[in-house]
């Protein structure tokens, strides 16, 4: 997940050709590990690759998710960063900042990933 320095966090719209979720929003930036290659290189990788950014990141929790379209096992952290974003990959087609108090009623409007509904989420509940 990545912050602003006022504490909002960045949103990003998923490109309608992802073969999982397709246009729909994610609250993180996520990707897969590498074999061998440590939780942490690979989230930074991914940040960088997704987002345009290098950042210190700091890990919150292991996470599990596990549906027909997907299974999860992987670790959740966080970032504070306050751009620019660079989603020179073309996986990211829009992107907002979204005041945590206010996120209840932006993912009504917003149709978000089952894994981010499952597991950012909730965190991100419990931390207001």
């Amino acid at each position: 997940m990545v912050f602003d320095s006022s504490g909002a966090l960045l949103a990003h719209q998923r490109a309608s050709w992802k073969d999982i979720w397709p246009s729909r929003w994610d609250l993180a930036f996520g990707g897969v590990c590498a074999v061998g290659e440590p939780w942490g290189v690979a989230a930074a990788r991914e940040l960088t690759e997704e987002a345009g950014i290098v950042a210190p990141l700091t890990e919150l929790s292991k996470v599990e998710f596990d549906s027909a379209e997907t299974k999860v096992v992987g670790r959740l952290y966080e970032t504070t960063h306050d751009g620019p974003f660079d989603f020179a990959d073309g996986e990211v087609v829009d992107h907002c900042w979204v005041p945590v108090a206010c996120l209840d009623e932006w993912v009504e409007t917003h149709p978000l990933c089952d894994d981010t509904r499952t597991i950012v989420l909730p965190y991100l509940r419990d931390r207001r």
